[in-house]
């Protein structure tokens, strides 16, 4: 029984498992277990079978056989092929006589002589369990014939009955009910909501629209009836405040509470919602601004120009055309574009940044996260950005986020671990501390770089270089400024652009050293090791130029070498 129970649990546990990882949101995964959780004992009731057939384990395959007969019934009700079990049962009864003659079969051709006796046949046991599933399922379709809801009807327990509408049950959904309550001066709308969407749209209206349209799992239509006569919408104005709610706790019953409301442009809006979408259009808020607390709900905000702050958010995020502080805590997707104002995220799973407008961009303990930024520090068809104009502050902080960066006119400092730092097209300062992380850069206006046990490549640097590493390769190309080096028992590669200018330091603990330095610059070389100097240095020599020093230090006399670059604009790599 142990064996073959794991093997069931196993396999629902996968079907689980896939479930949540392919399921879109989590509404649609809650979808997807209503309409298909008979899967689960069908493929508990096989592994049940399957462990007695092979080692009779368990010792009767009866378990096996009703778990698939409960699933194998219960899943078209499920799927709403028929809302009526009862139905169902009188019309499909025979399937059970099916899987009762299969298991029999099993029993008889799997027999070992290990096992002792062959079990008969037929005994009185097994004629009277076909004859019982017989008597059941003629009474049950004659009495489908006669009064189909007669389940509907029959008085039962409230939990029995709650049972029943989540088990078979169907949905239904009512037409709206209507609430307008005026919104005083400087008002704000507050919303609360467990379970349902939300949809907030400004107009350039004075009063607080409330339609709520109510959708109900039950048996039947009478039942969910009963039910939406226990719900009630509540708009209600207070002072400044306008609470928009619903009695939705004290309804003891499964149902959702669509809500659509519209507000003046300017009011403020203060949301609670536990699960559902969120969707925020078009308000003007001023100093009211928005809040947002939704523990499972996606938020969609498009063309509001306030203050945001989201809190507690366990789902998506999306922002698109706002204007105003964004600030977001949770462990929540967040995509961000065409926005204008400071950003602040904390402790999200992604994040996704294009053509952000702001003074300072913050990620806090964004642990585990994919972070992808493009485009930040100009405005949405903004063909120039005025090139005196201040930079913006960037901070990336987290444990094992990967980060990729693209057209950034900021300084941009990077605190991560053991995932890759890729940036291109850095306007300002690029400091990256990061341990067991690739470092890939291309374009930036200065760089310092902190890692370890993983390569660092950098190309087209204008400002100074920092490389401080452990157990690294550093390939350097195009750097137009002085560059300090040090890492340990891996290779040093440099290749100057032509119009370098600036000291040149490296230290490499048991790695060698590969320079290309500008030939028609006067340096000072200081070196240990085994060092080959190309003799072009030193002939050209211009004596009002002061000389840039190029110190180079290895141990165990590792192989050091130093020659002009390429004739062209830019180093290319180093050999």
């Amino acid at each position: 029984m142990k064996r073959s129970g794991t093997l069931g649990f196993g396999l629902a546990l996968c079907v689980i498992a896939a479930a949540i990882a392919l399921a879109p949101s989590s509404g649609a995964l809650v979808s997807w277990l209503v309409r298909l959780w008979p899967v689960l004992p069908i493929l508990v009731g096989i592994a049940s079978l399957v462990g007695f057939a092979l080692k009779r384990q368990p010792r009767r395959p009866w378990v096996g056989a009703v778990l698939i007969s409960f699933g194998a019934l219960a899943l078209p009700v499920t799927l709403q092929a028929t809302s009526n079990p009862l139905v169902l049962f009188g019309k499909y009864w025979p399937v059970m006589v099916v899987v009762v003659a299969f298991v029999e079969v099993l029993r008889q051709y799997t027999h070992r002589p290990e096992m002792g006796e062959r079990p008969a046949l037929f005994s009185p046991g097994k004629i009277a369990l076909v004859g019982l599933i017989a008597v059941t399922g003629l009474g049950a379709n004659r009495l489908a014939e006669t009064n189909p809801n007669v389940l509907a009807n029959t008085a039962m327990p409230k939990w029995v009955g709650n049972v029943r509408d989540d088990l078979f049950g169907e949905e239904f959904t009512f037409d709206p009910v209507l609430q307008t309550v005026e919104l005083p001066v400087s008002g704000i709308v507050s919303v609360t909501n467990r379970f349902g969407d939300l949809s907030v749209e400004a107009y350039d209206g004075s009063s607080v629209e409330v339609q709520l349209t109510p959708t109900i799992r039950a048996y039947d239509r009478e039942t969910a009836t009963s039910v939406m006569q226990q719900l009630a919408l509540s708009v209600t104005s207070e002072g400044q405040v306008v609470s928009v709610a619903t009695n939705r706790d004290a309804v003891e019953h499964r149902l959702t509470t669509n809500l659509k409301v519209r507000v003046p442009k300017v009011a403020g809006l203060r949301i609670e919602q536990s699960h559902g979408s969120v969707t925020i259009a078009g308000l003007e808020s001023g100093a009211a601004g928005v809040t947002v607390g939704g523990s499972h709900s996606s938020l969609d905000l498009h063309g509001v120009r306030a203050d945001v702050a989201v809190k507690n958010s366990h789902q998506s995020v999306s922002v698109t055309g706002c204007t105003g502080s964004l600030e977001i805590e949770g462990r929540s997707d967040v995509t961000v574009s065409s926005h204008t104002g400071s950003i602040l995220l904390t402790d999200s799973d992604s994040v996704n940044l294009t053509a952000i407008v702001a003074p300072r961009v913050e990620l806090r303990s964004v642990d585990h996260a994919r972070v992808s930024m493009e485009n930040l520090g100009a405005a949405p068809g903004e063909a120039t950005v005025d090139p005196a104009a201040p930079l913006a502050e960037v901070l990336i902080a987290g444990e094992r986020t990967r980060v990729t960066l693209k057209s950034i006119r900021a300084n941009v400092k990077v605190r991560t671990t053991h995932e890759d730092v890729r940036a291109n097209g850095i306007t300002g300062m690029l400091d990256i501390e990061a341990s067991n992380s690739r470092v890939d850069v291309t374009g930036a206006g200065a760089l310092t770089v902190k890692t370890d046990h993983e390569n660092v490549k950098a190309k087209d640097v204008a400002g100074p270089v920092i490389v401080d590493a452990d157990h690294s390769e550093v390939s350097v190309t195009d750097f137009r400024s002085a560059i300090t080096v040090r890492t340990t028992f891996e290779r040093v590669r440099l290749a100057a652009a032509r119009d370098q200018a600036g000291d040149v330091i490296i230290e490499n603990e048991r790695g060698s050293v590969d320079v290309r330095l500008p030939a028609d610059r006067l340096y000072r070389f200081e070196t240990s090791g085994d060092v080959r100097i190309d003799p072009s240095f030193g002939r050209v020599a211009d004596g009002t130029a002061p000389p840039f020093r190029v110190a180079i230090t290895t141990s165990e006399n590792q192989d050091i070498t130093i020659r002009p670059v390429v004739n062209s604009s830019s180093a290319g790599e180093p050999a």
